[in-house]
């Protein structure tokens, strides 16, 4: 079934419950005309509608788009700030896939040159390993070269569409595609088959299953790499791991979905998991999706009332931490986790296939008005809310 079948029967539920400005069913899916080639103008002249009234907080994030050129040029050395180093890998990746995004936007190649900086750079290390601190050593998992990849293929996929990036990226094209093919490889040891699904085992503890987030990464990676190669070994396995996915959510009566952190094949629905790990899981079945590898249009829209109706109550974020209704939400919030509620700004990812929950960057502002300065996942989702109302969708 397409997914404009579906928003008739869902636009009313979504638009009283989301708050969403646009709630005659006609307008959902309407976007801007992108602006032709040549004439792309600066990031100033656009007027890309952002959900608030506050000409300050859209300068904050002009600001910071226009920084991404610096921000994602990574630095050679180790941070001890965590137990497991992974090349900066997280807020390289989200931030140079903003940038891509920001190119598409507005236009500006500077943009592409610091992804292409920093894609060589890593084609150029001697392997996308992970470093254990307290066993001083290194240690190959599959979230590090997913991280690294998924850009990298997302601007190989771009040269593919666009003459300017095609003549940056053309010499280097081969060498950052072999990087990236080389880099997801050397897991299969780590995969585990149950019937038609699949999942991957952490490499530190062969009993312990990976974190859905971390294979959702992973997963992203092996998708973009199906759409560059054709490659059909990969598109079975982003499916596997896609209906191990589906395996264990559970839906509710309102029809939103949950699922654990990290499910195990004989207990696969435990706690639901906290939103910020979910704003990275939910990468899983988008680009499952992308690619027609097990995920339906209505699987999509039941994750958007993931946030809607599990995580905001009544189109307003009350505090919940967890993706479903009962668990662990009489608790008191720390002030840690009201500090994660910038991730949120991930659900705009699905921007693109369902209608945009409109009051989602009203909360997000209400509880940090710099919210996309806190983490690059939080500037991610925003870019990709504003890629999508440009009208940029593929």
């Amino acid at each position: 079934m397409r997914i404009a079948r579906l928003l008739k029967k869902n636009i009313a539920l979504i638009c009283v419950v989301a708050l969403i400005a646009s709630c005659d069913g006609g307008d959902a899916l309407k976007t801007e005309t992108p602006t032709e080639a040549g004439t792309s103008p600066t990031l100033e002249q656009v007027s890309v509608p952002l959900q608030t009234g506050d000409a300050g907080s859209r300068k904050i994030l002009l600001d910071q788009i226009q920084s991404l050129k610096s921000a994602i040029r990574p630095l050679d050395k180790i941070s001890y700030k965590r137990e497991y180093y992974r090349h900066h890998a997280w807020e390289w990746s989200y931030r140079a896939r903003a940038a891509l995004l920001a190119y598409r936007i507005y236009g500006d190649i500077e943009q592409v040159r610091a992804v292409l900086e920093g894609a060589l750079y890593y084609a150029g290390l001697p392997h996308w390993k992970t470093w254990k601190r307290s066993t001083d050593s290194w240690f190959s998992e599959i979230t590090t070269p997913g991280l690294i990849s998924i850009p990298i293929a997302d601007l190989l996929l771009l040269s593919r569409q666009d003459e300017l990036v095609h003549v940056l990226v053309i010499e280097h094209y081969e060498i950052l595609l072999n990087a990236i093919v080389r880099g997801v490889s050397g897991f299969d040891s780590s995969y585990r088959r149950i019937g038609d699904t699949g999942y991957y085992i952490t490499p530190l503890n062969e009993s312990k299953v990976e974190a859905l987030n971390h294979m959702a990464i992973y997963t992203v990676a092996l998708a973009r790499i199906y759409e560059l190669t054709g490659d059909e070994t990969y598109r079975t396995r982003v499916g596997q791991i896609a209906r191990y996915w589906l395996a264990s959510t559970t839906r509710h009566a309102n029809g939103a979905l949950s699922w654990p952190y990290a499910p195990i094949p004989d207990n696969m629905h435990s706690v639901a998991e906290p939103f910020w790990k979910g704003s990275v899981t939910i990468e899983l079945p988008i680009s499952a999706h992308r690619i027609g590898a097990s995920i339906t249009d209505e699987q999509l829209l039941q994750v958007q009332k993931t946030l809607i109706l599990n995580i905001f109550e009544n189109g307003q974020w009350g505090g919940r931490t967890y993706l479903v209704n009962g668990q662990r939400e009489k608790k008191e919030i720390k002030p840690s986790q009201v500090k994660q509620m910038p991730v949120l700004a991930m659900w705009h990812l699905l921007d693109c296939v369902a209608p945009p929950v409109d009051n989602l960057d009203l909360e997000l502002f209400k509880t940090n008005q710099r919210f996309y300065e806190k983490t690059s996942r939080a500037l991610y989702g925003a870019v990709f809310g504003l890629f999508a109302r440009s009208g940029h969708c593929d």
